[in-house]
């Protein structure tokens, strides 16, 4: 009976850990597929999104505009299926095109 309990209990949260590894791979595909650029690792620092010492590991920044003023935008990187979605009020696609090293994509 304990053996069964806890062949139950492995699976649920096995179960449990997949969907959220899961959801959390696909919540980050999602944003990248819609945003509406990309900015190398070195334009987001000279920018101020991301620090100097980040750059290094860092995939670049993915952004959108948010419905009311702003951006969105989310770190390209492992760590970025636990990180959070930043915000920022900086114009990014003016800031892409003054500086350059970003991939507009509408």
């Amino acid at each position: 009976m304990k053996l069964a309990i806890i062949t139950t209990a492995v699976a649920i949260s096995s179960t449990v850990i997949a969907a959220w590894v899961l959801a959390a791979a696909l919540r980050h595909s999602v944003f990248f597929y819609t945003a509406d650029g990309y900015m190398s690792p070195r334009t987001a620092v000279r920018v101020g999104l991301m620090k100097d010492e980040e750059a290094s590991f860092s995939g670049g920044l993915a952004f959108r505009k948010t419905g009311g003023s702003g951006y969105d935008y989310r770190e390209e990187m492992a760590t970025a299926f636990i990180d959070r979605t930043g915000h920022t009020d900086i114009d990014l696609l003016a800031e892409c095109k003054r500086l350059g090293d970003c991939e507009l994509r509408k």
